[in-house]
């Protein structure tokens, strides 16, 4: 081989070696680019996943008071009937009202009458268990939907929540009573039903002098 054919040879070698390099090179930089486009898809995915979350949580929660609120303590009820039912468990629904409440708003103003009832709400909260579900039912009146629980041991608690609210020191007003109403679902009772008897038994105690429990009572009880 002459030097000429050496040169060739020599300069077909670097060619060859800088396509390598520059195969090497581009498919590197293509993976460093797909992993950072993945990487960030991935985050903006996780982030809209947390953001989707929170606003879910946002729409569920009543923003006075951090309960649930109507339209999610309305679904909680008709899974916990339905779960209840399929596995025979007992289910009661304690009815809560603030009792002459409009008169603590026409007295001290609304922007008083909005901490009564977060501290209420924060009364009940800490005194519920993890598998009981509180809510704002509407204006000053909530509900709590107590799981496995039959309507005597669901007195005990509503009692317990009346006697807490009633030595509470609200300071303006100084105390705050409630009148409350219990329900324990029957059998074929759907959430409506089971709902407008604790509010009867609610009303009862509303017309019977306030600032006590009621037991709502089948015919026939």
């Amino acid at each position: 081989m002459n030097a000429y054919d050496s040169q060739i040879a020599f300069l077909r070698n670097i060619s060859v070696a800088l396509g390598l390099s520059l195969v090497f090179l581009s498919f590197y930089l293509l993976r460093k680019i797909f992993h950072h486009y993945t990487h960030a898809i991935d985050t903006y995915q996780s982030q809209l996943e947390i953001k989707n979350r929170t606003l879910s949580k946002l729409s569920n929660i009543d923003h006075l008071t951090k309960a649930h609120n109507r339209r999610s303590i309305e679904r909680v009820l008709s899974k916990e009937l339905n779960r209840a039912k399929r596995y025979e468990k007992p289910l009661s629904i304690i009815m809560i009202d603030l009792d002459d409440f409009k008169h603590v708003n026409d007295l001290y103003g609304h922007n008083t009458g909005d901490t009564v009832l977060k501290n209420t709400a924060k009364i009940i909260q800490g005194m519920i268990r993890e598998s009981d579900y509180f809510g704002r039912w509407g204006g000053e009146e909530f509900v709590l939907i107590v799981t496995e629980t039959p309507i005597e041991k669901a007195a005990i608690v509503a009692e317990q929540i009346r006697k807490a609210i009633n030595t509470h020191d609200f300071s303006e007003p100084s105390s705050v009573t409630c009148s409350i109403g219990i329900a324990q679902m029957r059998t074929g009772d759907n959430a409506t039903e089971v709902v407008a008897k604790a509010d009867s038994a609610l009303y009862q105690a509303k017309n019977s002098g306030k600032n006590k429990v009621v037991l709502y009572k089948e015919k026939g009880e």
